[in-house]
């Protein structure tokens, strides 16, 4: 879900999860197969500094609209490991610029 106007990061509700994975068990990042399409952190580990740089090819992700993975439109929320909400913004799909 993308972010409601007043910012508030829980209405964004859970994890992108298109084949209804679920919560448990938890997702084994050494097979990424088995996390939910949006658990970048499950499958891709942890932010560990600040600032923080990485970069990642996600087969499971799709910037295709009409695909299970599509997230464009949707959003991104940064939150602990108790599932406190710490920060969101919304994807938004923009059509390419041709100059």
């Amino acid at each position: 879900m993308p972010v409601p106007a007043d910012g508030n990061c829980t209405h964004t509700l859970a994890h992108l999860d298109p084949y209804q994975r679920g919560e448990t068990p938890p997702c084994d990042a050494s097979k990424p197969q088995t996390c939910q399409v949006g658990d970048l952190s499950g499958k891709y580990g942890h932010v560990t500094q600040d600032p923080f740089r990485a970069e990642y090819v996600d087969p499971y992700s799709s910037l295709e609209e009409g695909t299970p993975g599509f997230f464009g439109n949707r959003s991104i929320v940064f939150h602990f490991a108790d599932k406190k909400r710490i920060t969101c913004a919304n994807f938004a799909k923009v059509e390419a610029c041709s100059h």
